[in-house]
């Protein structure tokens, strides 16, 4: 699971694809855009997406001490969001069936949750 440094990389990523709505082949240090811009290959947005599922999918674990603090959420949102980015994705329909079953896991309270 993403933590530190890599969580916050993570988040930058999130950003990229919940509010500009493109993941591009490459970014400036600070997560902006350069001025010509490459949008990423259809095989390399599903690896990102699958990514960010199984970051999502260990929040909320208890056997890795995973706090869920919304970010299971957030994660798993951004990645159904980018499946969207692109058409023809390969793994598309088992990669959104994996990002729906993750979210209704994350959003369902489950025995013992506050």
């Amino acid at each position: 699971m993403f933590t530190g440094d890599e969580r916050r990389t993570l988040d930058a990523l999130c950003r990229q694809i919940d509010v500009r709505k493109t993941v591009s082949t490459s970014y400036r240090l600070d997560w902006s855009s350069l001025d010509t811009e490459r949008p990423v290959e259809p095989s390399v947005l599903s690896g990102l997406v699958a990514v960010l599922l199984a970051n999502a999918a260990r929040v909320g674990d208890a056997r890795v001490d995973a706090i869920n603090d919304g970010w299971g959420l957030k994660c798993a949102n951004s990645a159904l969001k980018a499946l969207d980015l692109r058409e023809r994705l390969p793994r598309e329909p088992e990669l959104r069936a994996w990002g729906i079953e993750t979210l209704d896991r994350l959003r369902t309270p489950r025995p013992g949750d506050a």
